[in-house]
Parts: structure tokens; C-alpha cells; sequence
């Protein structure tokens, strides 16, 4: 998460209500398979045959991440690289990029972050890859609140079919 999204009051009851869902959630939840983001992000990485690249700015986030659910950034990630693959295939994915990722795993996709957001805050919002500048403004939320409640995962989309997604 970027520094202006941290730091918002959030009152002791509405903290003792995610924590009673999050144990609810983790009691029915399967054994994970990733101990940590930057695991599920390597592997994801890896699985996603080059459709997807973690910049080095997206693995050092991922090294400090202490999101709850490394499992769910896996999937994420995997799901990225499937909409490229299939925007390259088709020269286009025959919907909206949040409509397709919604379709593969119910994310919560934004295409753009604020116009505003990105120019009061330039640096966090470009990555450099292969000599070119991305702007990273497109993100899947995941949650609200605390940082191991809460996930965004920052990227460009690809820039012509046949590019992969960068992950900022």
C-alpha cells in the first residue's frame, strides 16, 4: 500500500468484527500452500510463463508484505497472466479487463487510479522495465483496512496484445 492510504482511524469495534471474520474465514479455509507473499508472487511469476513481471520494486514489496493471504495473491497474479495470454491470443479479451479477472476469481480490478492520486504521487505510481516507464495505476483491491487485511496489487496492462503484465 502506498503511504497516503495508511493511516486512517479505524474505531476498536469495527477491528474486533475483521477479526472475528478473518478467523471465520481461516477456521474453513484449506491448509495454504505459500507461507509468504513474496513465495506466492515468485511462483505466480514462474507459472505464469512471462505473461506477467515482477519488477524489482514488486518483490521488494512483496519481501515486506505481511498480508494474510499469500494463497489469494497467487491466484491474483496467475489470473493476470491468463488475461494477457488471452489478450495476445485474441488480439483483445472480447470484454473489459474487470470483467474478465472478475469472471476467473471475483476480483475487485480497477483499471486507473486517480488522475490526481497519480500526479500528486509520481513515484509510486511509475516503474521502469526494459528501458520504459510504466505507469502502474491499475490494481486489484483486495480488503480494507490494516496492512495484513489489506492488498493492492499495482500494475500496467500490457501495452499491445502480446505484452505482458507488469507488476509494479
Amino acid at each position: 500500500r502506498h503511504a497516503h492510504e495508511m493511516g486512517r482511524q479505524i474505531s476498536e469495534e469495527a477491528k474486533a468484527k475483521r477479526r472475528e471474520r478473518r478467523e471465520e474465514v481461516l477456521s474453513l479455509r484449506p491448509p495454504a500452500r505459500f507461507k509468504t507473499v513474496l513465495e506466492a508472487a515468485k511462483a505466480a511469476e514462474l507459472e505464469s510463463a512471462g505473461w506477467i513481471v515482477l519488477t524489482e520494486r514488486a518483490l521488494r514489496t512483496a519481501n515486506e508484505s505481511n498480508y494474510i493471504d499469500p494463497d489469494y495473491v497467487f491466484r491474483a497474479l496467475v489470473d493476470l497472466g491468463k488475461a494477457a495470454k488471452q489478450n495476445a491470443q485474441n488480439r483483445g479479451l472480447g470484454m473489459s479487463w474487470s470483467e474478465y479477472l472478475g469472471q476467473l476469481g471475483s476480483h475487485d480490478y480497477s483499471p486507473n487510479s486517480s488522475s490526481d492520486t497519480i500526479k500528486r504521487y509520481p513515484k509510486e505510481y511509475h516503474v521502469r522495465h526494459q528501458s520504459a516507464d510504466h505507469c502502474i495505476g491499475a490494481h486489484i483491491r483486495q480488503g480494507n483496512g490494516s496492512a495484513d487485511e489489506c492488498l493492492r496489487i499495482y500494475l500496467a496492462q500490457p501495452r499491445e496484445p502480446g505484452s505482458p503484465v507488469i507488476i509494479g
